[in-house]
């Protein structure tokens, strides 16, 4: 028969598992008199808890997943984007790390008070913009502040990154965010005192060939007032739930912008290579179709139509009689 374990047994265990999580201790130094204690680093505040930044990471696990499939509609292109990591940092540190020209917008995470930034790396933008623009998507010369035109390209890509976020987040709490301004100078965009702690999450894009990064700067005082629920409890009792149509949807969405060639076919002719070799201009090749007949409209390379021809203004055009039926394909 199998042992039942005492209820001191299972609190025991269950301190076990619950020790795995916590913090690592921190080692402590003695004084010369035997009195112990332990070095705090007043200018890296620890201000967000493990279990806190573990819930912000699965939070931006399912908006990379859900922003890859935006950027793939919009782009035209296979865009992967991962989660690389989340930590918390002094502000100052993070705006050190940036360059000049650099691609930031700066917003308002409704209702949370104060601004959060989001960044994306110029190389990757300027593939973006050349994706947009019809181009393969490349960069040609070097890495410059965006045009204004281009800036209001990029727009499209930020508000649907934006959008991505806020679902991401209504798990937790309704967010809106809404842009503020784009900054391309880091040292302008100061949205809380250089030595506050914010909590910076990075990503990896991947557009086509390309890669490049993209961060989110979120400072501790904008997200206080919801630190509370950011708990892996909190988040499966909201449940994580998948809108499976979303997906779907998106991908729908960038479908129908494809554009697909139509061809109305006048008919058909064997010839043989003789006769082929002596074609020359006025020369009449006689189609195994009558001229009453129907033309047949094929899309992509599936006949789908029987049309008549015509014109409509200037233009040759045709109406569509009936469709091709599945013994006629």
């Amino acid at each position: 028969m199998a042992e039942v374990l005492s209820q001191e047994e299972i609190n025991a265990l269950l301190a076990q598992f619950s020790a795995t999580d916590e913090e690592p201790a921190e080692s402590l130094e003695a004084t010369p008199e035997g009195r112990t204690y332990k070095l705090y680093d007043f200018k890296r505040p620890n201000r967000f808890s493990r279990e806190q930044l573990r819930t912000i990471h699965m939070l931006h696990e399912t908006f990379a997943r859900h922003l890859s499939t935006t950027l793939s509609a919009h782009l035209r292109t296979p865009v992967k984007v991962t989660l690389g990591d989340v930590q918390q940092r002094i502000y100052d540190e993070y705006l050190s790390a940036l360059t000049a020209p650099a691609v930031m917008y700066l917003f308002t995470p409704e209702p949370l008070e104060g601004q959060a930034v989001m960044e994306f790396n110029p190389y990757i933008v300027f593939i973006m913009i050349d994706r947009l623009m019809g181009g393969p998507g490349r960069v040609k010369g070097r890495v410059r502040e965006l045009t204004e035109i281009e800036e209001n390209l990029v727009r499209t890509v930020v508000d649907r990154t934006m959008e991505d976020l806020r679902e991401a987040w209504d798990t937790m709490v309704k967010l809106r965010p809404n842009i503020d301004k784009y900054e391309s100078n880091p040292q302008f965009a100061q949205v809380v005192s250089p030595n506050d702690t914010v909590c910076l999450i990075t990503f990896e894009l991947k557009v086509g060939e390309a890669s490049g990064s993209m961060s989110i700067c979120m400072p501790h005082s904008t997200l206080q007032p919801v630190l509370q629920r950011l708990s892996t409890q909190h988040w499966y009792q909201k449940g994580n739930r998948v809108n499976p149509e979303r997906g779907s949807q998106t991908i729908s969405a960038g479908l129908e912008r494809v554009k697909i060639p139509v061809v109305a076919v006048l008919g058909h002719a064997a010839v043989n290579m003789r006769d082929m070799v002596d074609l020359q201009v006025g020369d009449v090749i006689r189609l195994h179709e009558r001229a009453s007949s129907n033309l047949t409209l094929v899309i992509g390379k599936t006949p789908k139509f029987h049309v008549i021809p015509g014109l409509t203004g200037k233009n040759h055009a045709v109406q569509v009689v009936r469709p091709v039926d599945s013994d006629e394909k």
